[in-house]
């Protein structure tokens, strides 16, 4: 399957920024992005939607990306990509 083609999912609670990266990745060709503001949307986005690939914000409302990553780590059974971020 193409990079371009496989699911990402963005987490950010900065809606303006969320909207902003989900629309540079579209342009940039990847064609399957879910988006959601917080860990615990995250957590349900991820366990609905499967995603292949994801980015993480650091500081969110109601955790970090850092504990977010731990957790989506222990829900993975297949290799993934997950990147956190900082702004």
């Amino acid at each position: 399957m193409d990079i371009y083609e496989r699911k990402l999912m963005l987490v950010d609670d900065n809606q303006e920024l969320l909207e902003m990266i989900a629309d540079i990745l579209r342009h940039s060709g990847y064609k399957n992005i879910v988006k959601a503001k917080c860990v615990q949307e995250a957590l349900t986005v991820f366990q609905m939607e499967k995603p292949d690939m994801a980015v993480l914000d650091v500081m969110l409302p109601d955790g970090d990306g850092f504990q977010l990553f731990q957790k989506l780590r222990r829900k993975l059974r297949d290799s993934h990509s997950f990147s956190v971020c900082q702004r």
